[in-house]
Formats: structure tokens, C-alpha cells, sequence
């Protein structure tokens, strides 16, 4: 019984797994027609997303014709629709808050047409993921602690959009 338990997880594992983008990199040709189109175009959106090999993916992909912008936009980054409106806004100390930390603003314009999430690297300082809307702007605020200013010293610091994909929820 025991036995039958192990080969039954064992299994269940090994095919819950084939279809993983891993797994399907690791595929060959003839395994890849196996593969349903939607797992096909996500595995090779996170070949784009990671930087790795999955040219047999990408080849069965164009063998049947697929149309993957919509895996490709939720997993890969691409920040070119945003930009930073205000890139050279300067660190200030809200109002109200004399011992609190300094903040800095960001106004973000989305160009895409779609809602986008996103994360602003300030520095030494990432930002939490932003949600922004197709036609409208975001603002992001950003607290700058003493100690990360004193590191940044008082060269001036640009702001850089990252982690940019469709948002899809």
C-alpha cells in the first residue's frame, strides 16, 4: 500500500512539473507538441522574463502560429510605455512630520493604453509595486531615511522604472 502511495505522489509530481517553464525548456521537439498552447507561450515568456534558452519553445511556438503578446506583456518587463514625469524631484520632509524620514514624490504617465504595474529604484531604494491605470498617471512617494541619503551623499540621483508588465489582476 505503502508502495502504491509513493508511485501515485511520484506521479503526480512528475507531471504537475512537465509543464513548468523548466520543464518545458528541458523538452525536445517531439515533447514539445504535447504541450498545450497557453503553457507553451507562458514558458516562453519566462524564457524572455529570465534571460535563458528556450529556443525549442520558441520554435514550436512559431510552428503553430501562436500569438503570445498577452503571456509575453504579464511576464516580461518592459518599462518603455511609463515615464517619470517629474525625474528631477528633490527629497522634502512632509508636513507634519518634523523627525519623520524625507520623501520624495514621482508623477508616472502611462502611454500603453493598459493598466501596468511597476517599481521605481530611487537610489538605493526600491519601491513597492505600483498599480497604474491605462489613461490616467500614478503618483509614487518614496521615503528616504537618513541613512540611505547619507549614503547617496548629495550627488544627484536619478530615478529608474523597473519590474514594468501588464497588470493582470
Amino acid at each position: 500500500m505503502r508502495r502504491c502511495c509513493v508511485l501515485v505522489v511520484a506521479i503526480v509530481v512528475l507531471t504537475g512539473c512537465a509543464n513548468a517553464p523548466a520543464g518545458i525548456a528541458r523538452m525536445d521537439p517531439a515533447q514539445l507538441g504535447t504541450v498545450p498552447d497557453h503553457d507553451l507561450c507562458f514558458a516562453v515568456a519566462h524564457g524572455m522574463s529570465t534571460r535563458r534558452d528556450y529556443s525549442n519553445a520558441a520554435g514550436e511556438v512559431a510552428r503553430r502560429g501562436l500569438d503570445c503578446r498577452a503571456e509575453v506583456a504579464a511576464t516580461v518587463s518592459d518599462c518603455r510605455p511609463l515615464t517619470i514625469v517629474n525625474p528631477d524631484a528633490r527629497p522634502y520632509r512632509a508636513a507634519g512630520s518634523p523627525d519623520g524620514p524625507d520623501i520624495v514624490t514621482y508623477q508616472i504617465a502611462n502611454a500603453s493604453g493598459r493598466p501596468m504595474q511597476f517599481r521605481i529604484h530611487w537610489g538605493m531604494v526600491l519601491s513597492r509595486l505600483q498599480r497604474i491605470d491605462a489613461a490616467e498617471g500614478a503618483q509614487v512617494t518614496i521615503p528616504i531615511f537618513p541613512e540611505v541619503a547619507a549614503r547617496l551623499g548629495s550627488g544627484t540621483v536619478r530615478p529608474m522604472l523597473q519590474d514594468c508588465t501588464v497588470r493582470t489582476s
